[in-house]
């Protein structure tokens, strides 16, 4: 399905839609612990996003995370980054234009779920 939906970004696909599978592609790699593909897709996700008017806020915390944490993900120190993740997208999704996003993909359910909470 996100596949589908990367293979016709620009043919009326909407571009949060677009986004978001984008992103979703990169949690699908982490979860099959695949480091190496995490942080290159999360890099032309990047720069894929930036090419828009705006880069929204959990966006960008969200790729923040996955290129610097994705290599970590088997260290002590991978706990510490997504307890900073989830404070920092509770934060963020105060904000009731980036709480949109939760319609689609509730990340922190996901991230409560690694946190072990």
């Amino acid at each position: 399905w996100l596949a589908q939906i990367l293979d016709r970004t620009n043919r009326g696909i909407r571009e949060d839609l677009t986004s978001l599978s984008r992103i979703l592609t990169i949690f699908t790699h982490l979860e099959e612990d695949e480091p190496e593909l995490v942080e290159s897709q999360s890099r032309a996700t990047r720069k894929y996003l930036n090419r828009r008017d705006q880069l929204h806020g959990f966006e960008s915390r969200i790729l923040s995370y996955l290129e610097h944490h994705s290599f970590q993900l088997k260290t002590s120190d991978h706990r510490t980054a997504l307890t900073q993740l989830r404070t920092d997208l509770d934060e963020i999704f105060e904000d009731p234009m980036e709480a949109t996003i939760l319609r689609y993909f509730d990340i922190r359910k996901w991230l409560d779920r690694k946190l072990g909470a």
